[in-house]
């Protein structure tokens, strides 16, 4: 079957324009297979060499999506590939194996702390300081204090690893070069320090979001898997702008496509938006929301019409409410002067520029 004689079954019956749609296409040959099984796999076949051409994302597999970044990030430290790099780079960068029982910290300024929290936070320190010595030896800067509170062998490891070159022949061909990191996230993957240089070249690897710079260089010091697990599945970036109310939050998810889920922008929303709005309801000194008036209340198309005996007519509230009294036969679907001064005054802060945009 040729590919114009396939066509006359996606026409649509009302204008006989053929429709190419992904969902004609799909309702039309599913009837044509209830009907005539064997001419379906024939318009099929005749479809099959410009299906690409009607349908260019077909093309690209789901392992490119947001939903399998996303199971990606979650399960990166049980992936054996990243691991063997990870390893590598730790040899590369002459970072010797180590533990904390290894260090010595003072538990003094970490007060009524249970012992995991102690842990964890004296992990966070010796990783800042390894990756600190590391940062001013590859910038060619002097450190910050004289005696950083590490073990000799391990402050050596940070000076000898700032030399790592970008074309080192100990690296993977695919670790080697400069990351192509977008502008936005310069500033976590700084291409002069060898070990923020390597982590970028493995998030682009692999897939990752840029935010994921960082823990993955965290982890490649430290092998503890909690830096992984604070990898975000997007790539999310924030911005407090000036608005009418003051300080407003611009946020930009990146890489939003087909595949993404409800769950995940509500997880957008629960991670980056929300724990920000928090101090703005304190400066309102409210609750959330606690003085929204229900939208429900703008829909009512009798609430509408007083509305526009107010403004156009120029009759105050409650005369509004007795001319509409008189045309209505249900007065239950009039609002009761008492509530009858806020419903228009709701109204007035939405419609009326003068009430919400007096400088124009």
């Amino acid at each position: 079957m040729r590919l114009e004689e396939a066509m006359k079954y996606f026409r649509e019956p009302n204008t006989g324009a053929i429709d190419l749609s992904y969902e004609n296409i799909t309702v039309a040959l599913a009837d044509l297979e209830r009907r005539n099984p064997a001419r379906a796999r024939r318009v099929r076949r005749a479809l099959a060499p410009v299906y690409d051409k009607l349908f260019p994302r077909s093309r690209k597999g789901i392992e490119h999506s947001s939903y399998f970044r996303a199971i990606r990030v979650r399960f990166l430290a049980a992936n054996p590939y990243f691991d063997r790099d990870v390893d590598c780079v730790r040899s590369c960068l002459g970072i010797p194996d180590w533990k904390l029982s290894d260090l010595e910290f003072a538990d003094s300024f970490l007060p009524g702390l249970r012992p995991e929290f102690i842990e964890a936070a004296h992990l966070d320190t010796a990783a800042g300081w390894w990756v600190s010595v590391h940062r001013r030896t590859a910038k060619g800067w002097s450190l910050a204090v004289d005696s950083p509170p590490l073990p000799r062998w391990l402050i050596d490891s940070a000076v000898s690893g700032a030399g790592l070159a970008s074309d080192a022949p100990a690296l993977p061909s695919y670790l080697r070069g400069m990351p192509r990191v977008p502008a936005r996230y310069c500033h976590d993957a700084e291409t002069d320090v060898p070990l923020l240089r390597v982590a970028a070249k493995l998030v682009e690897r692999y897939l990752l979001p840029w935010r994921a710079v960082y823990p993955v260089a965290f982890y490649v010091l430290t092998g503890a898997k909690k830096y992984l697990e604070a990898i975000p599945e997007f790539d999310v970036t924030w911005d407090w702008v000036e608005s009418p109310l003051g300080r407003s939050l611009t946020v930009t998810v990146e890489r939003i496509d087909e595949f993404t889920t409800r769950k995940q922008w509500l997880s957008v929303w629960d991670r980056h938006v929300s724990p920000r709005l928090s101090p703005l309801w304190q400066g309102r000194g409210e609750t959330p929301h606690s003085k929204r008036p229900s939208t429900a209340r703008f829909e009512n198309s009798v609430y509408r019409e007083l509305y526009q005996l107010f403004v156009r007519e120029g009759l105050s509230p409650d005369e509004a409410l007795e001319k509409l009294a008189d045309k209505y036969d249900r007065p239950h679907d009039l609002p009761d002067r008492t509530t009858v001064q806020d419903l228009v005054e709701d109204f007035e802060l939405l419609f009326n520029p003068e009430r919400y945009n007096p400088h124009l």
